[in-house]
Order: C-alpha cells, then sequence, then structure tokens
C-alpha cells in the first residue's frame, strides 16, 4: 500500500509574482520545453517557428548539453507571409528531412509564439507522414511563460502522450524528479545526489528531465516515491504522477551543507520505511563528517579565529536562494546580515524554519548590498557585473550560482558533501583574504 503525497515545509510564501531583468536567466518557455525534449536520447525536435527563436534557444541549450544536440533539432524558419497563409509547406518540408535521415524515438513539434497564432493542424500533417514513433505536439512560445513553464509544459504533454506500465515496486528505489541539464551545475551536483543516495542505500531509477529513454521511462513506476529536486521545475509532474500512477513525491529544500544533505537523506529514508538500523548508520555517517570538518576547519579556527562575514547577499530561484542560505545560516558561517533576492514565487509548502533571521526582497538592487566593507555574493554573473559596477570592487566575494555564468569557471558541486566543503573553502578563502587585506 502506497502513501499518499509527503511535503516537508522549507521554504519562504512570496504573494506576487514579477521578473526582474537583473536576475538568473530564465529564457523563454521553448527553450525549457526543448531543455526537457532533448534530454530524451535519440528524440527529434522541430520547431515551428522563426530562425531567430531557434537559434537563441539552439545557443542556449548547446551550452549546457554535453552531449552534442543540434543533429536532433530541426526549425520550419517560419516567415511573415507564413502568419498569412499557414505553415503547412515548411512542415512538410521539414518533416520529409526527419523521414529520410532519422529515425527518431520520439518526435516532438513545438510551436513558438507566432506559430501558435496560425492555427495549424500540425498533429494532422504530421500523421501524412506515417512515423512510427510517437509524435507529440506542443505550443511552448514565450508568450506562454519563462524556462519554467516551458519544461513543466513539455513533462506534462509528453506523459499524458506516454503511458507507463505498471510494475513491480522496488522499495529502495525513487526518481529524481525536475531535474534538466540546462540547471546550473547539476552535471556536477547529480554525483552527489547518487553519492548520497548510494549512502543510504537507495537507487534511482530515472532522472525525469536527464539522461532519459523510453525504456527507461518505462521503469518509472518501478520506484517507490519520486524526489522533488527542483520544486520550479518537478513539482508539477510530481502531481500528475501520483494521480496518475500514485507515486507519492517528496518536497523539500535541495541537500546544501552537512546538516541539510543528512535531513534530505534522512526525510527520503523516512518515506520509504528504510529499517531504523540504516537510518542510524547514515546519522553515523554524518556524525563522523561532521567531526571530520570540525578537525579540519579548527586548525583554520586556531590561526584566524572564528569566521565571521558581515554581509552575505544570496540571489537566484527560491529553491536554490532558501538551500544555500539555510546552510549557510545554521552551520556555514558566522554573519550579521543576509540578503535574500527571490527571483519567483516561494510556495506555500515551502517555508524556511525562521524567516527573520533574512532580509527579503522582490528584485536585486546593487545599491541594497555592501553596506559593510566585508560582503560576499552568490548569484548569476549578471548580479555580480551591477555590483562590481556599482561598487568598483572585484576579488574573490563572489561565489556563481545561476546561469548566466560569464566571469566564473564552476568545475565543482556545490550540493552533497563535496558541495559543503566547496562552499566552506570560498567562505573561509574569503574571510583569510579580507583579514590580510584589513
Amino acid at each position: 500500500m502506497r502513501k499518499k503525497t509527503i511535503s516537508y515545509k522549507a521554504g519562504i510564501i512570496m504573494e506576487e509574482k514579477y521578473k526582474s531583468v537583473n536576475c538568473e536567466t530564465n529564457h523563454c518557455a521553448i527553450t525549457g520545453a526543448a531543455s526537457f525534449f532533448c534530454a530524451i536520447k535519440d528524440a527529434v525536435l522541430l520547431i515551428n517557428g522563426s530562425r531567430f527563436c531557434f537559434k537563441q534557444m539552439l545557443h542556449n541549450l548547446e551550452k549546457t548539453f554535453r552531449q552534442p544536440i543540434r543533429s536532433r533539432l530541426f526549425c520550419t524558419e517560419l516567415q511573415e507571409e507564413s502568419i498569412i497563409f499557414g505553415t503547412e509547406n515548411l512542415l512538410e518540408r521539414e518533416l520529409k528531412k526527419i523521414k529520410e535521415t532519422k529515425n527518431p524515438s520520439i518526435l516532438f513539434i513545438q510551436n513558438n509564439c507566432a506559430a501558435s497564432l496560425i492555427g495549424d493542424d500540425i498533429a494532422g500533417i504530421a500523421q501524412r507522414f506515417g512515423f512510427s514513433c510517437p509524435v507529440i505536439v506542443l505550443d511552448s512560445g514565450g508568450l506562454e511563460g519563462g524556462f519554467y513553464e516551458g519544461w513543466r509544459q513539455a513533462a506534462r504533454a509528453f506523459f499524458q502522450s506516454f503511458p507507463v506500465k505498471e510494475a513491480s515496486v522496488d522499495p529502495h528505489s525513487i526518481n529524481l524528479v525536475g531535474v534538466s541539464d540546462s540547471l546550473f551545475n547539476f552535471a556536477n551536483d547529480k554525483k552527489e545526489l547518487l553519492y548520497l543516495l548510494e549512502t543510504g542505500g537507495i537507487q534511482v531509477v530515472n532522472y525525469v528531465g536527464n539522461a532519459m529513454t523510453l525504456s527507461s521511462l518505462q521503469k518509472l513506476r518501478t520506484a517507490s516515491l519520486n524526489v522533488v529536486i527542483v520544486p520550479e521545475l518537478g513539482k508539477e509532474l510530481a502531481e500528475f504522477l501520483y494521480e496518475e500512477y500514485g507515486i507519492p513525491y517528496l518536497l523539500t529544500l535541495p541537500p546544501y551543507g552537512l546538516e541539510g544533505s543528512e535531513r534530505w537523506l534522512l526525510q527520503i529514508m523516512e518515506a520509504l520505511d528504510c529499517p531504523d538500523t540504516e537510518t542510524k548508520a547514515v546519522r553515523a555517517f554524518f556524525s563522523g563528517q561532521k567531526a571530520e570538518l570540525k578537525a579540519e576547519t579548527g586548525k583554520l579556527r586556531k590561526i584566524f579565529g572564528d569566521m565571521w562575514i558581515s554581509e552575505i547577499n544570496v540571489a537566484g530561484s527560491y529553491s536554490t536562494v532558501c538551500g544555500i542560505a539555510e546552510a549557510l545560516r545554521k552551520e556555514l558561517t558566522n554573519y550579521e546580515t543576509m540578503n535574500l533576492f527571490v527571483y519567483n514565487d516561494a510556495p506555500d509548502y515551502l517555508t524556511l524554519d525562521n524567516a527573520d533571521y533574512y532580509n527579503f526582497h522582490r528584485y536585486f538592487d546593487p545599491k541594497l548590498i555592501a553596506k559593510n566593507p566585508d560582503w560576499v555574493l552568490f548569484s548569476s554573473s549578471a548580479e555580480h557585473s551591477l555590483a562590481v559596477s556599482q561598487h568598483k570592487q572585484a576579488g574573490n566575494n563572489f561565489c556563481c550560482i545561476a546561469y548566466p555564468c560569464f566571469d566564473a569557471a564552476v568545475f565543482q558541486p556545490y550540493m552533497g558533501i563535496n558541495g559543503c566543503r566547496n562552499l566552506l573553502r570560498f567562505l573561509w578563502q574569503f574571510y583569510i583574504d579580507n583579514m590580510r587585506k584589513a
């Protein structure tokens, strides 16, 4: 008998939605949808839209996907006259190319904003070509929302058209839902997530949104639980899979810091009804990790004293901002002020333990930061460039945690045990260098 949905409160409530140009890059919905589709092996994607939209989308995807995707992407290159006369001839031209040169596992056809207004029977046009694979048609233009909305639309459209067969459930297996190659640093964080789960004896059936195959997705129902990594992406899909197949899901903050990683893993193990002997072993493992880290930082404290940073600023989407902020407050450093710039609504199912410890802002304004000589910034390069322009300060006080990332090199994880060490290394190095300047 499967359990009902499990939800842990671990974020903040915001009342109004807004967009800001000074925030992490949130590309249009067509890019978000394409990110989901491109993560399916041998899937072919046809964009019914302008060459500009296609090139912009391709530019963003090629920067984030490690595997080549260009050969699987096609475009009708919509012209102005097509708004009046339709896109049937353009679709037929590209569909003929796909039929002759590709053997797709699944074919996705996406309308951009302009094509959505025309009203062509795209599914009917595609049906004439007799593709042996499933064909999914989706309107995902920028007028429909941003990257997160596009990803959610694509994921829902896919699973509505792709029934998952019933299977025997493995009590120690999960799906990680709401991930993407286009998420900042996911390739590095993925290794840490896997290591944490292996520590708890938990197997991953699917990364829904990353490295998917149609055969692996058919095993979706063998998992006992769907764990949502990024609620901005995966919450709605997890709800849909629960309604359709009864797979319970877990909503919680991502695993930043040792305490955050331990909490995340133990919540999963609790949801899976893991034996007490296994949870005790995990607690003992993390106790050892904390003791080891305390001993290592103890050497630094003997030389430089307890770390103190007057001002910390964190900017990005709510799951990243709140996850990192909780790790900073609870275990990584001592501070006087912490400003959180949250760029999308934090839902009512995620609330911080004590919001009074933070100053919340609806948009990033460089005038609101650098009130103290020793300040650090966790954000994308966009906020960092504004901060440097405003305060004429550049150095080691910036940690890039979001796209766009054009003035930092990031090769290490931020989640999990090694992610905690990397964040702590950044903070200690800033503190030591700042003492030298003083």
